[in-house]
């Protein structure tokens, strides 16, 4: 899937309507989609059985093939274009058209056939924040590829855990926008500005984290 495309699945997430809200333990609320389908079939890919409970995880996806592009030219790898969270058998992850909570069978049929990288990391923090922080303000919002993507859901969940490691560098975005003539065609091409944000960071950045679990490819369901 291209930018355009990305650009186009984003926003016809503000079409979609909120139900009603779980609550949790503190009484807040947990804003949920209105119509949330789960597969509860058992996983067709072997590894993502052997994740074990209470750990987490980051799960590293080959997708969105200008997302590794970009990641090229700004200097890392470009095998992923896409990153979640992955805890007690649920992914947290911003992608097209929103922000949502899924189950890894929903995953695995999001991304049939896919190259993936699972990686476990430690959090020194409380990973139970990282998710209730998610579920009450990404849960249902629209992805935006500049100021809501996917990295931004895992840096923004780590912080919330109260872990104050700094594991990665994010890429400073004024510096590389003027020093990167190459990226700077590449997005002019996609119709896509600069980001008014200071700073940026791209999947390929996280395989810095944590330790290799598994590589291995998404069966198709």
């Amino acid at each position: 899937m291209t930018i355009k495309q990305l650009a186009v699945s984003a926003g016809l997430a503000v079409l979609l309507t909120v139900g009603a809200s779980q609550q949790s333990a503190q009484g807040e609320p947990y804003p949920r989609p209105s119509l949330q389908l789960e597969y509860t079939s058992p996983l067709k890919t072997p590894a993502l059985r052997n994740l074990e409970k209470g750990k987490n995880y980051v799960i590293l996806i080959d997708a969105y093939d200008d997302v590794k592009k970009l990641s090229k030219l700004a200097g890392f790898s470009d095998n992923y274009g896409h990153i979640e969270l992955v805890r007690d058998e649920r992914a947290y992850g911003c992608r097209p058209p929103q922000c949502s909570e899924m189950s890894l069978a929903d995953l695995e049929k999001r991304f049939p056939n896919r190259k993936f990288e699972v990686r476990e990391v430690e959090i020194k923090g409380n990973p139970e924040k990282a998710t209730q922080w998610f579920r009450r303000n990404l849960e249902s919002q629209a992805y935006d590829l500049l100021y809501r993507n996917c990295t931004d859901a895992i840096v923004l969940m780590y912080t919330a855990s109260g872990d104050k490691t700094k594991m990665i560098d994010p890429v400073d975005v004024d510096k590389i926008y003027a020093t990167n003539e190459p990226l700077r065609r590449f997005m002019a091409d996609l119709g896509m500005p600069k980001p008014n944000r200071r700073e940026v960071f791209f999947p390929d950045q996280f395989t810095q984290v944590g330790k290799l679990v598994v590589k291995d490819r998404f069966i198709e369901r």
